[in-house]
């Protein structure tokens, strides 16, 4: 990636298969943003991350755009690569913490971050 080399992630989303590349990693939270591939090179992964992107709702990744104590949805792409649905809720503004819950629980393994509980704080 630091060379500009593509890392191209395969998911399985309720739309089919999308190809994305990562945008931003955050290796201690193991937190990633993912986005669409080359719109000239990748066409059609392209507009196939745009089709999935259409069928969601947009949810922000800027701390300062999420209200205090106010849920919003959140989704865990697991080791076992399955999404899972869950909310997460901006709990300290100070220090920009997140309470996340998810109900059918998050898999040792996943990640080797705190994210191995039920619930969990990042």
């Amino acid at each position: 990636m630091v060379l500009g080399d593509y890392f191209i992630q395969e998911l399985q989303t309720r739309q089919g298969v999308v190809k994305v590349g990562p945008r931003a990693v955050e290796p201690v939270a193991d937190i990633a943003v993912l986005g669409a591939l080359d719109s000239q090179q990748f066409f059609e992964e392209y507009d196939a991350f745009t089709r999935w992107c259409d069928a969601g709702t947009p949810v922000p990744i800027c701390l300062d755009d999420f209200p205090m104590n106010e849920p919003f949805p959140v989704y865990v792409y697991t080791h076992r690569e399955a999404w899972l649905e869950g909310t997460a809720t901006l709990i300290r503004d100070d220090h920009h913490t997140l309470w996340i819950e998810v109900p059918e629980g998050i898999e040792d393994g996943t990640s080797g971050s705190p994210m191995s509980q039920h619930e969990a704080t990042l």
